[in-house]
């Protein structure tokens, strides 16, 4: 009995100590990968809270980063998880009213032009914020980007397009990262900044 109680007691300071979460599961598991390692990397954040996350590590000289994302669903090496600190830190809330929708999308890399090629092979259904933009286009005549589906994946987005509609971070720390933040709140924050000037 006491050596459970002493074990319970280690285990419960070992957690306190780490911080839990993606410290502890860096410590005990073996599925974080460092900054260093990633190419690019996404995270949607669904309206029950929960997040979706994808990332590829850096390429061997010999992959072709297209090839690799037009198989996007069946790719080895698309990883299907969050594993970085960065997207274990990006937290979602539960907004009951808005049922099978993504609140936010975010993407990061270090060169425009990796973002470019994630974004035009990337799944937007159910994003919120790119729905919203397709029926403005539509209102105003233009031809939206074709919505991307699991045959057709061309989105049509680029980072220069989603620039009004996105929070774009664009290497403003040592970190050397290109983030985007696509929600309602970044294109409400932009329309309202364009009015005021």
């Amino acid at each position: 009995m006491k050596t459970a109680k002493l074990f319970s007691l280690t285990l419960g300071s070992l957690v306190v100590t780490l911080g839990g979460g993606y410290s502890l599961n860096k410590f005990i598991f073996n599925r974080y990968v460092e900054d260093s390692k990633i190419l690019w990397e996404t995270v949607k954040v669904h309206s029950n809270g929960t997040k979706e996350c994808n990332y590829m590590e850096q390429l061997k000289v010999e992959e072709d980063l297209e090839k690799i994302l037009k198989t996007w669903e069946s790719s080895s090496q698309i990883n299907k998880y969050c594993a970085t600190y960065w997207s274990s830190n990006i937290s979602g809330k539960t907004v009951p009213d808005k049922k099978n929708k993504i609140l936010e999308y975010w993407i990061r890399s270090r060169t425009e032009d990796i973002i470019n090629k994630v974004l035009k092979n990337e799944y937007f259904a159910n994003v919120e914020v790119f729905e919203e933009l397709d029926d403005e286009l539509q209102k105003k005549k233009q031809d939206p980007p074709e919505p991307s589906t699991k045959e057709s994946t061309d989105s049509g987005y680029t980072v220069n397009s989603l620039q009004d509609i996105c929070h774009v971070d664009n290497k403003k720390d040592g970190s050397q990262w290109i983030i985007l933040k696509c929600s309602k709140e970044t294109k409400k924050n932009s329309v309202s900044a364009e009015k005021s000037s």
